[in-house]
């Protein structure tokens, strides 16, 4: 066992592995997997398929309906996703060491080099369940490859083939060969002497062939290197099993190796099987596929997904090189049937299988045939195929679960099984679902062909024929499906699980909403998405919510009911003092909220013009103050200047006589009467002070002419909590239901709903509304038609939609029902059958009534933007046969035919 793990394979890990192996195991199950579709991987698909699994092993095979399942068998339906064996590649470099320093290393086994416990989940998540492993890429002869699976519970199990070929490389890669030193044992004299470095056959492609033949002869002559540097005994074990793997990309290469294999098989009984990879240049030898007969092929894509090379153009005289996929149509063309495989170019682009191996379809090869080289074709190259490579009875259970088509544009890989258990499933939070379908109606009057509605979330992404898909999208077909919008119901009792009694224009209701309403669910299977609640009574709100597991609420309220009676006479005028009460209380809102509109204008301006203002006497407050300063400098330089003067003076007055002195003294006693005493400076400021304040008051309370004026702002309404609901009704938010069972009932409330008060209306139970279709459309009137669709009146068949239609009346459609929703959609079909379009049908059970409610930026279409409420059939809408298979709501299906509620 340690040898089959690796030679360092022991202790604790070997010790794990053996419990591993002696843990007692549970009886059996068998499991059945139901698909839509199971490509076996060496026949033809199966359609409607089931496979049964019993001890990680295929039991059968085969259509639903042809295989018996156990009574007991755990079921597995999966959908409609399509079901291949899972891919076995014929060679890969995963888990390999690095290359030996020797050219010839026959001993080298990859399985030694191999961790059973690495996590190799990149490459399960790509469908690829089993690999051959390879050792090393750039020596002549670098060892033994192996085949095992990437994931399982049991390590010896998962290894499929410990020694499966013996590898030679002829291209250049091993054209560099390292120089051998080898030191000399002990201490270095004449007798031991220090060795030069030798070179190992690689130079030259003559020089690799022909020391390949030297040592090819001398392992069978039994011969024994006696440096110890090859190791013939390996060398012959692996010719005598009996496989060989031979890189050669060029013609020569290729040419040589068949050759070699020709010369060893000489004298040989047993046959030498032969595989070659990466043989780019196979042009010339496909006309003569006897050459290559029972030669296993492993084509290299060649191709790095999503990336631009600049390769070398070829000269004029050259011949015109085949694509790979070109090679692999003319080996399957030759009858090489069961011995081409493929491969990508790097196993990092092994994410991509599917993108790679779908080129090869251009050559011509069918999906089936490239399918094969990815499954059975390479199970037979490695000798594996009697337990991997198809999905057949006895064979490991190990498939993969596409969404879709293999090589089909945006298919995924939406799990991978190993011996029956689930080793990888594609993550589901928040993926992007496309629903394709044979036809889309957008919309009543838009139908595409063949086309998909992808979803993300609550909305719809995108819708068309082609449609750009995200990495992670997850594909749900319907082939023979029709998608059509959402339903939309316009009268229920649905939602609160009965009826609700009390109910007031403002009573708030939308928070009562019911999560375990039973009805609903049964309510849906017939595709309405969408209900109108209508409670009992006149005044009285109605809201719209979604059907969803969780009802959602949409629009509270979404239009006001309201019933004509029967004495319209007493009824009539007090409807109006309603309405009238109602548009008086919105004309006066309506004009306040005009005036405060203009008001909050007029006082932005308001505020720019006395930011200016402000701005504008701050500057000249500024200015003044400047100037004011300027002067008092002035004066102080005056003063000061003064002074200096009268200083002078008086020192040479200090020279005059005394006689002048007592002169100037007399004179100072005795003023002269005539001249007016002036008072000092201190009195001169204080006067200044006191007569400047009244000054200052009188400027304070005179306004500024140039000052801007402040807008008034309006007074606002008294506020009704009775009469704001109709405020919406009078603005045209929402509409007017008004019951009007009878022409006169009709002709009233036209009139005073539409004559008077210019409402929008939409007539419900107007059971007589043919009789005055013309009136209807002449004001614009909806009309909400339901239950009864059809009846007999005066021994004459009307059929109301299609009356009111052909008078272009738009029209809705209403169960007044809970649980009997679901049969709105075949009420509907009665009309269908009676004469109503199929056109005006849908309009009327989607994009109509989305229009009434004011809903049609949510509901009625299959747009870009909207709800994803999507509603599957089985056939055309309202043709007899056509049955709903499926429903989504908001992005989640809440049913699907054949599914538990």
């Amino acid at each position: 066992m340690s040898r089959l793990l690796g030679e360092k394979c022991g202790g604790p890990v070997l010790a794990a592995i053996m419990l591993i192996l002696s843990a007692p195991h549970a009886a059996a199950d068998t499991h059945a997997f139901f698909v839509g579709r199971l490509w076996p991987g060496d026949g033809a698909p199966i359609e409607d398929a089931v496979m049964l699994v019993k001890d990680s092993q295929v039991a059968a095979v085969g259509q639903r309906t042809n295989v018996e399942i156990p009574e007991a068998a755990i079921r597995h339906e999966l959908g409609d996703v399509v079901m291949v064996p899972g891919f076995v590649i014929a060679e890969t470099s995963i888990g390999v060491a690095s290359d030996d320093e020797r050219t010839l290393t026959p001993e080298v086994r990859a399985i030694d080099g191999f961790d059973l416990f690495a996590d190799y989940s990149q490459y399960t998540a790509a469908g690829v369940t089993t690999v051959q492993i390879s050792p090393g890429r750039q020596r002549l002869m670098p060892g033994l490859g192996a085949v095992v699976k990437l994931a399982g519970d049991d390590p010896l199990q998962r290894v499929l083939t410990r020694e499966e070929s013996l590898r030679i490389i002829l291209s250049n890669e091993s054209s560099i060969a390292p120089r051998i030193y080898e030191p000399p044992v002990g201490a270095v004299s004449v007798d031991n002497p220090l060795k030069p470095t030798r070179p190992q056959l690689a130079e030259s492609l003559a020089a690799r062939l022909s020391g390949l033949r030297a040592v090819f002869a001398a392992a069978a002559a039994g011969d024994v290197d006696p440096d110890g540097v090859l190791d013939f005994d390996a060398l012959r074990a692996s010719l005598k099993r009996g496989r060989l793997r031979i890189k050669a990309s060029t013609a020569a290469e290729i040419q040589a190796a068949l050759n070699m294999v020709a010369e060893l098989q000489a004298g040989r009984d047993q046959r030498l099987r032969l595989t070659l990879t990466d043989a780019t240049q196979l042009d010339s030898f496909l006309q003569n596929a006897d050459a290559l007969k029972d030669t296993g092929i492993v084509l290299n894509a060649g191709i790095r997904p999503g990336q631009v090379s600049n390769p070398s153009p070829p000269s004029d005289e050259a011949r015109p090189k085949m694509k790979v996929w070109e090679q692999a149509a003319a080996l399957f063309a030759a009858g090489a049937t069961d011995h081409v495989a493929v491969r990508p170019a790097a196993d990092s682009d092994l994410d991509d299988l599917l993108f790679l191996a779908g080129l090869f379809t251009r050559g011509g090869t069918s999906p089936q045939q490239v399918l094969q080289t990815l499954t059975a074709n390479p199970a037979r190259i490695l000798g594996v195929d009697a337990r991997v490579g198809s999905l057949t009875k006895g064979k490991d259970a190990d498939f993969v679960v596409l969404s879709g088509d293999p090589f089909a544009s945006g298919t995924a890989i939406e799990s991978t099984w190993i011996n029956g258990q689930q080793v990888y499933h594609r993550p589901t939070a928040d993926v992007a679902t496309i629903v394709k379908a044979a036809h889309v109606y957008a919309s009543a009057d838009d139908v595409m062909a063949d086309a998909g509605v992808l979803v993300s979330g609550k909305k719809i992404q995108a819708v068309g024929s082609s449609v750009s898909l995200p990495e992670d999208v997850s594909i749900k077909r319907f082939p023979n499906g029709v998608i059509v919008p959402g339903f939309v119901d316009m009268g229920t009792g649905l939602g609160f699980g009965g009826s609700l009694s009390g109910i007031k224009l403002t009573t708030k209701i939308g928070d009562r909403l019911a999560i375990d309403d039973r009805s609903i669910a049964y309510a849906r299977q017939g595709g309405v998405t969408t209900a109108v609640f209508v409670p009992a009574g006149s005044s009285v709100p109605m809201l719209a919510f979604k059907l969803g597991d969780k009802p959602r609420l949409l629009k509270e309220p979404v239009g006001i009911r309201f019933a004509i009676p029967s004495n319209l006479t007493s009824g009539i005028p007090g409807l109006k003092r309603t309405l009238a009460s109602a548009k008086a209380y919105h004309d006066s809102w309506t004009k306040y909220e005009v005036a405060m509109k203009d008001y909050k204008l007029k006082l932005a301006e308001y505020e720019k013009e006395k930011a200016k203002y402000e701005a504008a006497k701050k500057a000249e407050e500024a200015k003044k103050a400047a100037e004011a300063k300027k002067a008092e400098e002035a004066k102080k330089a005056a003063a000061a200047k003064a002074t200096a003067g009268t200083e002078a003076k008086a020192a040479t007055g200090a020279a005059k006589p005394d006689a002048d002195k007592e002169e100037s003294e007399s004179k100072d006693e005795k003023p002269d009467e005539k001249t007016e005493t002036k008072p000092s400076d201190g009195a001169k400021e204080e006067k200044k002070g006191t007569d400047s304040k009244p000054a200052e008051s009188k400027a304070a309370a005179t306004p500024d002419p140039n000052a801007p004026k402040k807008p008034a702002e309006p007074k606002k309404p008294r506020a009704s909590s009775t009469l704001e609901p109709y405020r919406a009704l009078m603005s045209g938010e929402i509409p007017a239901f008004v019951e009007a069972k009878n022409v006169l009932a009709i002709e009233a409330a036209v009139k005073l709903f539409r004559e008077e008060f210019q409402l929008k209306t939409i007539l419900i139970g107007a059971d007589e509304a043919h009789r005055t279709a013309d009136l209807l459309s002449q004001q614009e009137v909806q009309v909400s038609v339901g239950p009864t669709m059809v009846r007999r009146i005066e021994n004459k068949l009307v059929n109301l939609p299609q009356v009111l239609t052909n008078h272009q009346v738009p029209v809705a459609f209403q169960s007044n029902a809970t649980t009997g929703v679901q049969q709105l959609p075949l009420a509907v079909q009665y009309s269908v059958f009676r004469g109503l379009s199929t056109t005006d049908a849908l309009k009327g059970l989607t994009s109509a009534p989305a229009h009434m409610l004011s809903l049609q930026s949510k509901l009625g279409t299959i747009e870009p933007g909207k709800d994803a409420d999507l509603v599957v059939l089985s056939g055309p809408p309202f043709e007899p046969a056509s049955e709903v298979i499926a429903v989504m709501i908001d992005g989640e299906w809440v049913y699907e035919r054949g599914a538990s509620e």
